[in-house]
């Protein structure tokens, strides 16, 4: 074999499998990578509002918000209507989406506090829209979870394989047709936060603080139908201060960016994880992650990144950025 064929060789095998390209997916620039592609501001960082039928979920709310029994009694039900008549009132949306057997669509209406803050409430309600019909029904008040500034309603219907689970009462559980739930496939920590679902396989919970100062990361894994720790750190003394993490970045991809802020200079490191195996990796960035590959946006480019190793494999022009 002589130089030229060699290097052609070690060329193919350390260039990408599938390169990369910018596409567009509803009037949004996306990045596709063999059979995946995420936006490239992912929807993670956005409320979901998804369709049910030609229903308004807020007009529906506000009917709904009369009615003193749905809101358990007329001190819970006031409560709401306070809230509504501050700044910009409470909003309502559909969450989630998914449609059983029979063609009957189950919805999670998720109320929002319209002021700057965009400050969650806590109210999450599953309704129902029967198959032909194009009304929606109350069906009942999911049980409350923690909920934070600036983040997207909690996801509470999750569809893995042909199965749909509901998030609910302290679990995880097989939802029915019916509307009523099954077996529990997995406890679910009080003060854990499904923040996404990661290879379309894990639902990631957390980073979350615990009573000592330290925080855990969790994962269900739909396959194998387990809960496990993907990340834990504890509260070090003073003088030895332990990583702080400060975000997890969840993608269709095995996976997991984080960011996590080192010592009391405040200095950050991003590292990955992958799962299960849980392996971990140093990274050049904070990186959203896309099958094998994570990215970033800078200076009107779009930087792809290999992982484990970190090796940057191409980079893309946004169109009408000339620098």
């Amino acid at each position: 074999m002589n130089r030229s064929s060699f290097f052609s060789v070690v060329l193919a095998i350390t260039a990408p499998a599938q390169m990369a390209k910018l596409v567009t997916v509803d009037g949004r620039a996306a990045l596709r990578i063999g059979g995946r592609t995420t936006r490239l501001s992912p929807d993670s960082l956005l409320e979901r509002k998804l369709k049910l039928g030609d229903i308004d979920a807020d007009r529906l709310f506000h009917q709904w918000l009369k009615d003193d029994d749905r809101w358990s009694g007329h001190a819970a039900a006031n409560e709401i209507r306070y809230m509504d008549t501050q700044g910009g009132g409470v909003g309502a949306a559909f969450t989630d989406v998914v449609t059983m057997k029979g063609g009957v669509v189950f919805g999670v209406m998720s109320l929002k506090c319209h002021g700057p803050s965009g400050e969650p409430t806590r109210w999450q309600i599953l309704v129902r829209k029967a198959a032909g019909s194009n009304s929606v029904e109350w069906v009942r008040q999911l049980s409350e979870l923690p909920q934070v500034l600036y983040r997207p309603s909690p996801q509470r219907l999750y569809e893995f394989r042909g199965q749909t689970l509901l998030l609910d009462q302290g679990g995880l559980f097989v939802f029915r047709p019916d509307g009523n739930i099954g077996g529990k496939v997995a406890d679910i920590g009080p003060l854990l936060i499904p923040r996404g679902v990661a290879d379309r396989r894990f639902i990631v919970f957390g980073p979350e603080q615990r009573g000592d100062g330290g925080r855990i990361v969790e994962a269900y894994d739909s396959v194998k139908r387990r809960m496990f720790t993907v990340l834990e750190t504890a509260l070090g003394p003073s003088w030895k201060p332990q990583p702080s993490l400060d975000d997890v970045y969840i993608g269709d991809s095995p996976y997991l960016q984080f960011s996590a802020q080192i010592g009391l200079d405040g200095a950050y490191s991003t590292f990955s994880v992958r799962l299960p195996d849980l392996k971990r990796h140093r990274e050049p960035a904070t990186l959203w992650p896309i099958g094998e590959y994570g990215f970033e946006v800078r200076e009107g480019k779009v930087h792809v990144y290999r992982f484990p190793t970190g090796r940057e494999v191409q980079v893309l022009r946004l169109p009408g950025k000339t620098s």
